[in-house]
């Protein structure tokens, strides 16, 4: 999978699981993924969702209903963990995705889903997320958890 299917799969897993107040740890061989949020979030919000290059961020509208989702539940009080995983090195979990994105990589295509309206449709969420650099970790995210949630101002 590419970094834009992994990101749909972070955001299946942030709309089906339960909404409480223990913390909710995702497991991904993805790097981009995690990135997007460590690194390279703040710059696209300061930046209108524009690159360092000037061009406008790819799978922007998926990228910020993905940040909506986890805004969400940082407003509810529970963090959220991404953590990396090796892929295809026997873990359980990280097995089990893939064998369900071959699965679903021979289904006829879904169309694409309206990412903005649906940050419209999240209850008590803004069009306008944040994450706050400072509390992002500083290490490799091959060796750390990511905590990211917003301001609850």
């Amino acid at each position: 999978m590419v970094g834009r299917e992994r990101s749909k799969a972070i955001v299946r897993v942030l709309e089906t699981a339960p909404h409480t107040k223990q913390p909710l740890l995702i497991k991904t061989d993805s790097k981009y993924s995690i990135s997007c949020f460590r690194e390279w979030m703040p710059n696209w919000l300061r930046n209108n969702f524009k690159s360092s290059t000037g061009e406008p961020v790819k799978n922007a509208p998926l990228i910020r209903y993905l940040s909506a989702l986890l805004d969400q539940r940082a407003r509810e009080g529970q963090k959220v963990h991404l953590q990396y995983v090796k892929g295809h090195a026997g873990i359980e979990g990280n097995e089990g995705a893939d064998y369900c994105a071959n699965q679903g990589a021979v289904l006829p295509q879904e169309p694409e889903r309206d990412w903005d309206a649906l940050i419209d449709d999240l209850p008590n969420v803004t069009a306008k997320v944040s994450v706050q650099p400072e509390a992002l970790p500083t290490a490799d995210p091959s060796q750390t958890e990511l905590e990211v949630h917003s301001d609850m101002a």
